[in-house]
């Protein structure tokens, strides 16, 4: 997996040297950057649809069991930890029980899946009601391991499949993009 970061104030030249790179090569330039995302213009209308371009996505309420092809979601509040437990079962085998920050418990989940190499992905975004800004994303393979997950401080605008991965799409007008490779 490869990630990529691009800054709206990055020189075209310097995006090359601001890379951070996880494995691999490093990413082939592309025009996410001087890409226009509607959504980005309105943001005081914006609804949190990160995935809404995926042809399976969905919305999961809090306490409420959502379902998108063969994934049924729980997100719920664990109160012994003061934090937020995600459930993900896939074909009535649990594949993800994930703990996330309690910031998120008054938030809204949202998930989509994706197919990379022949592979099935799901992808997480939860948003905080706390902090406008404060997201946090993750991708797992249809198995339930974890590829990715992290506590965004950007607001997140956009989540755009791409042939090896997706990119991020933040309201300031970075974005940051994740490859993911192809197994062996």
């Amino acid at each position: 997996m490869q990630i990529e970061k691009r800054n709206r104030s990055t020189a075209p030249t310097a995006r090359a040297s601001a890379r951070r790179q996880v494995h691999g090569e490093p990413a082939a330039n592309d025009s996410l950057h001087d890409t226009k995302v509607k959504r980005l213009s309105d943001a005081d209308g914006f609804s949190g649809q990160y995935f809404a371009d995926f042809n399976q996505h969905v919305h999961v309420g809090r306490t409420d069991v959502a379902r998108m092809g063969d994934y049924m979601f729980l997100f719920e509040r664990n109160k012994a930890t003061n934090g937020l437990q995600i459930q993900v079962d896939r074909l009535g085998q649990r594949i993800v029980q994930e703990q996330i920050p309690s910031a998120f418990y008054m938030g809204d989940l949202q998930a989509a899946s994706l197919q990379v190499y022949g592979q099935d992905y799901l992808l997480l975004a939860a948003n905080s009601r706390r902090s406008a800004a404060r997201r946090w994303f993750a991708i797992y393979r249809a198995d339930g391991h974890k590829m990715y997950a992290a506590s965004l401080d950007k607001r997140l605008a956009h989540v755009r499949q791409n042939e090896d991965g997706v990119s991020l799409l933040f309201l300031n007008g970075d974005s940051m993009r994740i490859k993911l490779m192809a197994r062996q």
